[in-house]
């Protein structure tokens, strides 16, 4: 029977800082297949030069998954094909919940901040 060392690393830093640079290459000094969970939708032409970009850059090292809602349908099938996972952003996955929730007042925003964290807490376990 084999040990599998579980980490979670979270990296921060402001907007177009390199934080996804940093993380890729920090998930590409570890052993094991690669996935990447990508967040960002395309709304306007920034945005689609940055994911442009963002997937230049990666090549075909990593099983790609692009998921601007609920991580946790496709959990299984990513953690199935792949030993380290880099999701990026959880700040733009969190704005893709508030866009498409679209909360009208405090009620609903602690609402959808809850369950936001109980997804990231069913991601963790």
């Amino acid at each position: 029977m084999s040990i599998v060392e579980s980490r979670i690393i979270l990296c921060t830093g402001g907007a177009r800082s390199g934080k996804s640079e940093f993380a890729e290459r920090l998930v590409l000094s570890l052993p094991g297949q690669k996935g990447y969970v990508a967040t960002g939708q395309i709304f306007d032409d920034e945005m689609e030069d940055r994911v442009r970009k963002h997937k230049a850059r990666r090549g075909n090292i990593w099983h790609n998954f692009e998921i601007p809602y609920d991580i946790t349908a496709s959990w299984s099938k990513i953690l199935d094909s792949c030993d380290v996972i880099l999701i990026d952003c959880l700040t733009i996955y969190a704005t893709n919940a508030m866009l498409k929730k679209e909360p009208q007042n405090q009620a609903e925003c602690n609402e959808l901040a809850d369950s936001l964290v109980a997804e990231f807490k069913e991601l963790i376990d």
